[in-house]
């Protein structure tokens, strides 16, 4: 794909200048260049705010600004111990974070189950822990542990009860990545088709399920035949453009990045036409928007305010790339923009992207040839 359009498109973005006439040729059919077309999303967790130091009044705050933005799709988290307190269920967070994304008229996918979004992913009740202190160790915690399954389940049964009223609500996401490992953890198919048999059972007609994979697991084992073959309503799958190569344990002494879109984009092209051939919606569920860095270092993240792995024209860059092949891309990073304004102001991080959100048009034209933007190496 040439990508002097792409990059253009991302300056003048970047720059607050505006469109010209044509800019990208992604659909060719829009007879309204002007109106701006649904496909854009984020996700949210309050666990990234909470990683970044936020308190609570900040981690809410956080969220009204970014429901502020153009974006049409908020993709939360429901964190088994967020909720789940032996004795009850309590939802006081989840639900000022449905109530905020209803109040701005934006569209949910709500994940639920064992595995979540953000590392660990594994986030087992603190009581849990105390009667299965051995949980966290082993590689297949709910094989090991069934009671813990059990447990597991009832908090999906009764966070899709609870939720399913909720009218932004268009999607459950079961589980995050379920069928990758993570530290050496994993879920085994058996138990994730009792997720999904769960959610699909007590959800609304009008509600879609969607399944996720991770493009860069080491295992390099991503088994989307195993999750297409549960015909769900949707799939997504994470896309990055700047992983360290020492990730998967290969210690390198100058430290170069990995381009895992580039890598797969024939992979994800031929993905998108077997999904569409089942009538299956593709997503870019975890479209890189900051540092890869971010997902070891917590709020000390901010004592730098630029890495070579992210930044806001590579991610943009990637967005409109995905989005020509037809995959609806959610930015995994917006936590990161509003903290990073706080520190240093919004011109690196939350300016451009809420002004790609405000300015993006999918108007029919001819990409002209060119080179993409790089991180400089010096930074």
């Amino acid at each position: 794909m040439a990508g002097g359009g792409l990059l253009l498109l991302a300056l003048l973005q970047l720059s607050g200048k505006s469109l010209p006439s044509q800019i990208l040729d992604i659909v060719p059919e829009d007879k309204n260049p002007t109106e701006k077309p649904k496909g854009l999303g984020f996700t949210f967790s309050t666990k990234q705010c909470q990683n970044l130091g936020m308190n609570e009044q900040q981690t809410h705050d956080t969220l009204e600004k970014l429901c502020s933005l153009n974006f049409d799709i908020i993709r939360i988290c429901s964190y088994w111990d967020e909720i789940d307190k032996e004795s009850y269920f309590d939802f006081t967070k989840l639900d000022w974070q449905l109530e905020m994304a209803q109040k701005y008229g934006k569209e949910v996918i709500l994940t639920v189950g064992i595995k979540s979004p953000r590392h660990p992913e594994f986030y087992f009740p603190d009581w849990i822990l105390r009667k299965y202190p051995e949980v966290e160790s082993k590689p297949n915690p709910v094989e090991s542990f069934p009671l813990v399954g059990e447990f597991a389940l009832e908090y999906i049964q009764g966070t899709v009860i609870h939720t399913r009223d909720y009218s932004a609500i268009s999607h459950y996401q079961v589980g995050n990545e379920s069928l990758n490992q993570i530290n050496a953890k994993s879920l085994s198919l058996s138990f994730f088709k009792r997720e999904l048999a769960l959610v699909r059972s007590l959800k609304k007609m009008n509600q879609k399920i969607l399944l996720t994979n991770a493009l860069t697991d080491p295992s390099e084992d991503i088994k989307v035949d195993e999750i297409i073959n549960l015909r769900p309503d949707a799939f997504g799958t994470n896309v990055y453009y700047g992983v360290p190569n020492e990730y998967g344990g290969i210690p390198i002494p100058i430290q170069t990045y990995r381009n895992i879109f580039s890598d797969n984009v024939e992979m994800l092209a031929r993905w998108h036409d077997r999904l569409q051939a089942l009538k299956i919606a593709a997503f870019a569920t975890e479209l890189q928007g900051e540092p890869w860095e971010l997902w070891k270092s917590g709020k000390e993240i901010l004592d730098q305010r630029e890495f070579r792995s992210a930044n806001p024209k590579d991610s943009i860059d990637l967005a409109i790339k995905l989005k020509r092949l037809g995959y609806l891309p959610l930015f995994w990073g917006a936590e990161y923009w509003v903290a990073h304004h706080l520190k240093y102001g919004g011109e690196y991080w939350l300016k451009p992207m809420a002004d790609f959100a405000n300015g993006f048009t999918l108007s029919p034209s001819l990409v002209p040839a060119g080179n993409n933007f790089h991180p400089d190496p010096q930074m």
